[in-house]
């Protein structure tokens, strides 16, 4: 079972400020702890079965494997694995197809960082958070 109060982060999202924005909120500002954050899934791969994460903050927009494909090799990887979709897109086909390819949450980087934080809480209790810009499609 996991612990919800130190639940295990890794953030895959390639604009550094972005990266080590929420890198530095969610390890000051939640019980949550960021075991690893990269700019890439393919930098991710090789080493995210060890960091063992219990939610992965995933951009859609990423250099190499775009987010949405690997959304179902992290899944593939890491079968209990909270993925939460990060993007500056809010079409309709991307949003579905991020939740058909296993996607527990889906954001606009345009969100408050408490409400991501609010979010990781929330997919932990086996909910399915999005930004209201995105439920609203």
């Amino acid at each position: 079972m996991h612990n919800q109060e130190a639940a295990r982060i890794v953030i895959i999202e390639d604009d550094k400020t972005i990266r080590e924005g929420y890198h530095y909120l969610i390890d000051n500002t939640s019980p949550y702890t960021v075991v690893n954050a990269y700019p890439s899934f393919d930098a991710a791969k090789l080493k995210i079965t060890k960091d063992n994460p219990d939610v992965i903050i995933l951009d859609i927009q990423l250099p190499g494997t775009s987010g949405i494909d690997a959304l179902p090799l992290l899944k593939k990887m890491l079968p209990n694995v909270y993925i939460i979709m990060l993007t500056v897109y809010e079409t309709e086909k991307i949003i579905l197809d991020a939740l058909a390819n296993g996607a527990s949450g889906y954001f606009t980087k345009n969100t408050p960082s408490a409400k991501i934080i609010e979010a990781i809480k929330e997919v932990m209790h086996g909910g399915g958070p999005m930004s209201p810009d995105v439920s609203k499609k």
